[in-house]
């Protein structure tokens, strides 16, 4: 399996584009002289390079480079972070909160030692409206179908950004706070939300949930779900891809 190094997302889709489909504008700008050939960005194509690089698959644990020269840079987390946002959720609510981990004491903490170290970082997912209404600080409703919705769609577009990048994911649903015979006293939203101050804006508020600004209180309020280990892949990643049969399963209703 091909492996990029870590660029900016559009750097990669159009390099990709540019050599699948040579696809170029060499328009006049004047009419008179030929200007400077233009990549023409053709998103049909991005599909077909997940496809065939395969590293949208999950990579197995230890399939990372340690050393910090390999984790995700700010920018490209901020970018990644940034596509991250423009997930389209139930009602555009945008009801979730992710902490990104970069101590690698703290990542060994949720997913375990050989999972992370400093060639990556860890995305804590936390959602809304999964906590029963007595439970939740704020007496929010629960609804676990668009709560659930919500954080799954999200993480699927940070797992999207992470893999445009040239980075691999892994994702964790069972963690060490919620492995079978953990005795630890905490969970994670006291560990990693509780006395933090940490708030997840609305992008849409109907029902008066959020402050003047929209604000809502995370820890109280905010359930775990998963984290997503994100980093460099090692060379021999494409024994450690995730090597399953991916159906279709789809049909057009009759």
């Amino acid at each position: 399996m091909k492996r990029y190094k870590p660029v900016s997302i559009v750097l990669v889709v159009l390099l990709m584009v540019t050599m699948m489909t040579g696809c170029v504008n060499t328009t006049p700008s004047n009419n008179s002289t030929p200007s400077t050939p233009e990549v023409i960005f053709d998103a049909a194509q991005f599909p077909n390079w997940v496809e065939t690089e395969g590293v949208w698959r999950t990579v197995n644990n230890g399939s990372f480079k340690e050393g910090a020269a390999y984790a995700p840079t700010p920018e490209d987390l901020a970018s990644i972070m940034k596509l991250t946002s423009l997930t389209p959720t139930s009602r555009g609510f945008n009801d979730y909160l992710m902490v990104v981990l970069k101590d690698v004491d703290q990542q060994v903490d949720v997913v375990g030692e050989g999972n992370a170290h400093d060639g990556t970082v860890t995305v804590l997912v936390f959602g809304d409206r999964l906590l029963p209404k007595e439970e939740s600080l704020g007496g929010h409703d629960q609804s676990l179908d668009r709560g659930y919705y919500n954080v799954g769609i999200a993480t699927g577009y940070l797992n999207l950004g992470a893999i445009s990048y040239g980075y691999g994911t892994h994702m964790f649903m069972t963690t060490e706070y919620t492995r079978g015979g953990s005795t630890r006293e905490l969970t994670t939203e006291e560990v990693y939300l509780k006395d933090k101050g940490y708030k997840y804006v609305l992008g849409y508020d109907p029902l008066k949930r959020g402050d003047e600004n929209r604000a809502v209180e995370a820890y109280g309020n905010l359930k775990f779900v998963c984290a997503v280990v994100i980093g460099t892949m090692d060379e021999t990643a494409e024994t450690k891809v995730t090597d399953k049969i991916y159906h279709e399963n789809w049909v057009v209703a009759e």
